[in-house]
């Protein structure tokens, strides 16, 4: 990923920026999770992914 945006960087005069490409697994889907797991297990509480990288995440990189 580095090599394509330090290539695009360049190729369109573009400011430095960061970029942020999260993790989440295979199955990781980034939501907030209801219900229960792929086990039957009901987490407490449950993932909040989706609140995380939108409240979260983002602001402190802005």
């Amino acid at each position: 990923m580095q090599r394509v945006s330090d290539a695009a960087t360049q190729k369109y005069s573009l400011p430095p920026f960061i970029v942020v490409m999260p993790e989440g697994g295979s199955q990781g889907w980034y939501t907030d999770w209801y219900g229960t797991d792929l086990d039957g297990h009901t987490p407490d509480p449950p993932p909040a992914w989706e609140t995380f990288h939108l409240r979260e995440l983002i602001p402190w990189i802005w």
